[in-house]
């Protein structure tokens, strides 16, 4: 799967949007954003190792 920072913002909004952040600083919630789209980026990245094959 190959994804582009469009989808990997959308993913986290999504994802964030489902959590409970009523009580959360402003603070929290952009290291939480940054947490989560990291989570999810190297999830994609780890879930493609060994599966892209090189051009010769």
């Amino acid at each position: 799967m190959v994804i582009d920072a469009t989808q990997l913002h959308d993913l986290t909004i999504l994802y964030l949007q489902n959590q409970d952040l009523s009580n959360i600083t402003p603070t929290e919630l952009s290291d939480r954003y940054v947490e989560t789209r990291k989570e999810i980026k190297n999830h994609i990245v780890d879930s493609n190792k060994g599966k892209l094959k090189s051009f010769k």
